[in-house]
């Protein structure tokens, strides 16, 4: 077992996760009786990914704003506290309500007749949410295991072929050139 790249280690825990799981799918469709939870897989990589990759240092790019805009949030409004102005409603965002649902128990998986899961969905609430302070604070996200096993190509893609070290602390001055994922921008809604 090697050791990690310590400069670059969201990176490099990214593509071993990666790796894993392309092998393992390799070996699920080789017929494999010992590979034959292959949704568990994908679901526990995409997790770990989710929840473990620091975006800040991801810059956007066209793919994965098309991947937002083709899966949509069904529900998605989130204003600032004490102030009329709403997020930004961009990847960053998108991702960072993926994460907070994962993280506080915001996840149900949906099954099919034969008891298979299909897909994922994701709900991010303000625990704070009632009718006197911000009662619209709600992120919720249905994704297929498709579209699950998409995003996390996606941003494979995006995390390898990043010439910034994206395990470096976000610049506290808002210096940065790219556009973070994950960060939370304060604007009027796109």
């Amino acid at each position: 077992m090697g050791g990690y790249n310590q400069k670059e280690f969201t990176k490099d825990f990214f593509m071993r996760t990666k790796h894993n799981l392309d092998l393992y799918n390799i070996k699920h469709d080789s017929g494999d009786e010992e590979f034959k939870y292959e949704t568990t897989q994908l679901i526990n990589s995409f997790l770990g990914l989710i929840v473990f990759v620091k975006a800040d240092g991801i810059a956007t790019n066209n793919a994965l704003n098309h991947f937002m805009n083709v899966n949509p949030a069904s529900d998605w409004e989130y204003r600032f506290p004490n102030s009329t102005k709403s997020e930004r409603k961009n990847f960053g965002s998108y991702l960072r309500h993926i994460r907070n649902a994962i993280a506080h128990s915001g996840i149900k998986a949906n099954t099919s007749s034969m008891n298979e899961i299909v897909s994922l969905e994701f709900a991010d609430q303000d625990p704070d949410n009632n009718p006197k302070r911000n009662p619209d604070n709600i992120f919720r996200l249905k994704l297929t295991l498709e579209e699950i096993q998409d995003l996390i190509n996606l941003l494979y893609d995006v995390i390898e072929n990043s010439n910034s070290n994206i395990d470096s602390p976000k610049d506290t001055n808002n210096n940065n050139t790219a556009q973070g994922i994950g960060s939370f921008q304060q604007g009027d809604s796109e």
